[in-house]
């Protein structure tokens, strides 16, 4: 099984720091497009585990409206059943 390192590992972590919410998927595809070395994206994600890289995506604030929007139109009663705002 591949492992990535030494300049392939140093090309995925500028990989990471240019764009923080890259796929594995994607970090796969530009490590073979550069050093035709082709890895799986377990592989990959092992690298960048490594490298105590932090693999979290960017804010979506469209999602984030919505379960606002839903958490405010919604209550939990006593008995644990879920009540919409919007019923009497």
């Amino acid at each position: 099984m591949p492992r990535i390192s030494g300049e392939a590992l140093l090309l995925v972590q500028r990989l990471i720091e240019n764009k923080p919410d890259i796929r594995l998927e994607e970090l796969c595809e530009q490590l073979e497009e550069r050093t035709q070395i082709k890895v799986s994206q377990s592989t990959m994600c092992r690298a960048a585990q490594r490298l105590e890289m932090p693999r979290k995506k960017k804010h979506c604030p469209r999602v984030s409206k919505i379960l606002l929007i839903f958490a405010n139109s919604v209550t939990i009663t006593a008995n644990g059943s879920t009540k919409w705002m919007c019923e009497t």
